[in-house]
């Protein structure tokens, strides 16, 4: 519902339905009911709630709107997004109850981990002072989701398969719907891929890619290694975004100790949404990435590209190798959010003859 229809909303009085129609029905997502007024028997009033665009930097908002008739009195259609309102037309509201129920199909979805969880809220007086409460919150069933993620990795880039060459290097995550969630994915890579230390010089600072909100990223433009797009069927289109390597630094005792560059996923659309990926060498000098801050959202396709070239932060190593010399295979480990793990080696496909 648009603002300007909400607008309209508001101007209508003596006719229910004008009021409600203001919003198309496809933004509609439940109803409400309000009691206001100072005597034992409030005064109780229907209302609906419609889904908005972007709101105060959020990228939604909800909005009721409630007609205010009370037999023979209407004082016209009441638009509520933020703060409630405390007086109509000279007479003081006092508002008792404000039911909410949001009942639209599909609108809503229970998450796939069964950990307690809480919704949370800061209710805040008339006159500036705010409480926190919150409501326990738990879900049954989730061990009983199938998990069944798929992960394909390939290297690419005409001619980049010896030592010292750049490949770009593209992973796919694709998963059926209905299943638990994405929590985790870590990738260990063949040993003849590593970073590359001359073109892994320029990194965002750590303080600034932990800042990084739902806007533009402030990283240096020489920071961008890649690019990623994701598919939600929460959203109707897909996010995507680009792809920054950032300084490595874990803490230990309050001291800052560098570690590999890590990754900051920056995914961009009617929503924001930042993942992080940790890097480490392993065994015989394997390089992982481990992204653990996947939400607990459907996801059925995800792609990340690291981009190759002369500028391309994964070389191959090693002397005299090249990768179309043998398979080259990738070791991977995708965690659920209802605790189940699929281990899963992967032949790369790479830009060599027959692939």
């Amino acid at each position: 519902c648009t603002s300007a229809e909400l607008a309209h909303a508001a101007a209508s009085s003596g006719a229910h339905e004008k009021a409600h129609s203001s919003c198309p029905s496809s933004s509609l997502v439940g109803t409400a009911q309000t009691a206001a007024g100072a005597g034992p028997l409030p005064l109780t009033l229907p209302g609906k709630v419609y889904l908005t665009g972007p709101y105060k930097g959020a990228p939604y908002g909800l909005a009721v709107v409630v007609p205010a008739v009370a037999g023979p009195y209407d004082l016209g259609t009441v638009v509520v997004s933020d703060p409630l309102p405390q007086i109509l037309k000279g007479i003081p509201l006092r508002l008792r109850t404000v039911n909410v129920t949001l009942s639209r199909k599909h609108f809503v979805l229970n998450p796939t981990s069964c950990k307690a969880a809480q919704v949370t809220a800061t209710l805040t007086s008339t006159e500036g002072t705010s409480a926190a409460v919150s409501s326990p919150f738990k879900v049954g069933g989730c061990g009983g989701l199938a998990f069944s993620p798929r992960l394909q990795i390939g290297l690419s880039g005409a001619g980049q398969t010896r030592s010292g060459d750049h490949p770009t290097l593209t992973a796919t995550v694709t998963q059926p719907a209905h299943g638990a969630n994405l929590k985790g994915v870590r990738v260990t890579l063949p040993l003849s891929l590593a970073l590359d230390p001359n073109n892994t010089r320029h990194v965002c600072p750590y303080g600034v890619a932990k800042k990084v909100g739902s806007g533009p990223v402030p990283c240096p433009a020489n920071t961008l290694v890649g690019s990623a797009t994701a598919r939600t069927p929460l959203l109707s289109q897909p996010l995507s975004g680009k792809v920054y390597l950032v300084q490595g630094i874990r803490f230990v005792h309050g001291h800052r100790i560098r570690t590999l560059p890590t990754l900051l996923v920056a995914l961009r659309g009617q929503i924001a949404l930042n993942l992080r990926s940790q890097t480490a060498v392993v065994g015989k000098g394997a390089l992982v990435s481990n992204f653990t801050t996947i939400p607990d959202a459907p996801v059925t396709k995800f792609v990340l590209t690291i981009s190759g070239g002369s500028k391309g932060i994964l070389v191959i190593t090693g002397n005299h190798i090249n990768i179309c010399s043998k398979p080259q295979v990738a070791g991977a480990k995708l965690s659920a959010q209802n605790g189940k793990v699929k281990q899963a080696t992967i032949r790369m496909t790479t830009p060599c003859s027959g692939g």
